[in-house]
């Protein structure tokens, strides 16, 4: 099949692109010489100085000085390159929990600021012009030092389509008119990218937690008062047609039959709660009938003393958890299964009934691992981070394909903005 010169002209760009990304992914560990970045990505040497010259010339790198290298007593010293720490701060808004993060981060992903806003469980047009005034706070500061701002990054509970708008979001006050996109793009006169929640915390937890990095399949599961779901597939953030992929509790049965089973859905906290609540109305004389109202910590010290009750409704939750990861696994054929929210905070004992329920009714064979987080709700606000410098290096690159090759037929978001 001959390959038309859209698809070639594609094909060479999205090449360039990703050496690109690999020589600037590289380059965040610190300053880097041609002869390395060619050894590292066995690219040839003139390739290599072929990138970075255009990458000097866009100002998104530095070349430094050159200086000898520890043993070498004669011949030319290299030249090193680093990425351009003066070009400006990525911020990053995490909307994911009652407390509303902020981050401004420099584009090798390091945290220069942080600051949490003490929210309720709604999220308001007052919350935004709380965050947006907070976000002005702290460009003003000191240790950003007048550097602009590049884009902005945020982490948003509830439905959204691929432009902004709000299908549902139950946290979000009058969601069908409040677009968080718009709202910051107007105020900042930036570029504003708004994701899922769990996406992003998908994105932070494959980055910078458990996930191996080799990961190309997987898929990570959010268990707190309800869940949430993404997945990577091919090493794509798979997003699906319409911006609803991993959009779990809407797989539970609705139909009468069916209604009150499991099948579909986890067993999360509030799915606990509610056993809980059942199950004490025949015991009075359990220690949690004594409280007032119970937290989930509460729960988690009964289960850990071995609590008969509190460990015989976990061991359903995890069961049922274990069901509900092993139906992905099946259909998914993933590497990876990752769990994160307070669902992990009953402990070890709870990652062993998982684990063991899910060798138990596994009758493929699957070589998926259930993977747990090591980041917590962190892995949101670190997946903005990351994920605003990425679109950003991304538009970058598209200006410098379009200018190198004369032609702006070339979106370089639509083959790389979910590669993460």
């Amino acid at each position: 099949m001959v390959k038309n010169d859209k698809t070639i002209f594609e094909n060479q760009n999205n090449f360039r692109v990703l050496n690109q990304i690999k020589i600037m992914d590289y380059l965040k560990k610190g300053p880097q010489s041609c002869a390395a970045l060619s050894e590292a990505f066995s690219l040839s040497f003139t390739a290599v100085s072929k990138i970075l010259t255009e990458l000097c010339q866009s100002g998104l790198t530095i070349m430094l000085p050159a200086h000898p290298e520890p043993g070498k007593k004669a011949g030319r010293w290299p030249n090193y390159f680093a990425l351009n720490d003066r070009l400006g701060v990525v911020g990053a808004l995490d909307f994911s929990s009652h407390e509303v993060r902020i981050a401004l981060a420099r584009l090798d992903n390091t945290i220069v600021l942080e600051k949490e806003i003490p929210e309720s469980e709604i999220i308001s047009k007052t919350t935004l012009d709380r965050v947006g005034a907070t976000l002005e706070e702290l460009l003003a500061s000191p240790e950003i030092n007048g550097l602009p701002l590049l884009g902005i990054c945020i982490s948003s509970p509830g439905v959204l389509t691929p432009d902004g708008h709000y299908v549902f979001a139950h946290r979000i006050q009058d969601y069908e008119h409040l677009n968080m996109k718009r709202y910051f793009a107007e105020r900042f006169g930036v570029e504003v990218d708004v994701y899922h929640d769990v996406k992003l915390g998908c994105v932070g937890e494959r980055v910078f937690g458990s996930i191996p990095k080799e990961a190309q399949n997987l898929y990570f599961a959010y268990i707190d008062n309800e869940a949430g779901s993404s997945f990577f597939l091919n090493g794509h953030l798979y997003d699906g047609s319409h911006g609803f992929a991993g959009e779990v509790n809407d797989l539970a049965p609705v139909d009468p039959e069916s209604k009150n089973s499991m099948t579909g859905s986890f067993f999360d906290l509030s799915d606990i709660r509610e056993a809980l609540d059942k199950a004490l109305a025949e015991a009075p004389d359990h220690p949690l009938k004594k409280k007032n109202r119970y937290t989930t910590s509460d729960v988690v010290a009964l289960f850990e003393a071995g609590d008969p009750l509190v460990t015989s409704i976990l061991d359903r939750s995890a069961r049922y958890n274990a069901i509900e990861l092993l139906a992905v696994a099946n259909f998914l054929d993933v590497d990876y299964l990752v769990l994160q929210g307070r669902i992990l905070t009953f402990g070890e004992r709870y990652h062993a009934l998982l684990n063991h329920y899910f060798a138990l009714y596994d009758l493929n064979h699957n070589q998926a691992k259930i993977v747990f987080s090591t980041l917590g709700s962190r892995a949101n606000l670190l997946g903005a981070v990351y994920q605003g410098g990425n679109i950003y290096w991304l538009k970058r690159f598209g200006e410098m394909t379009a200018k190198r090759t004369t032609s702006g037929d070339y979106d370089v978001t639509v083959y790389f903005g979910d590669n993460i």
